[in-house]
């Protein structure tokens, strides 16, 4: 798994739709407070709701997160091996 989901970017791609944790928690039908703990990374959003979550603020599922490149041990070997 080279990729790995590091930071829940939820907080900004809601500013940059001009839509709040309430308008969202709305069109979820979820909490406040739920919307609140994904926001903040305290609570994983569940991989559907990432669908959800990206029509409402007009982006696509992967920029939802800050990823991070985790390579993996055969990656470092030489391709002639």
């Amino acid at each position: 798994m080279p990729f790995v989901a590091r930071k829940s970017l939820l907080k900004r791609r809601l500013k940059e739709a001009r839509k709040t944790q309430v308008a969202l928690a709305k069109w979820l039908r979820v909490s406040r407070q739920r919307v609140n703990d994904w926001a903040n990374n305290r609570r994983p959003i569940p991989f559907n709701t990432q669908k959800d979550i990206a029509e409402f603020c007009g982006c696509n599922i992967d920029d939802l997160w800050e990823w991070e490149w985790i390579p993996r041990a055969e990656d470092n070997r030489d391709v002639d091996e």
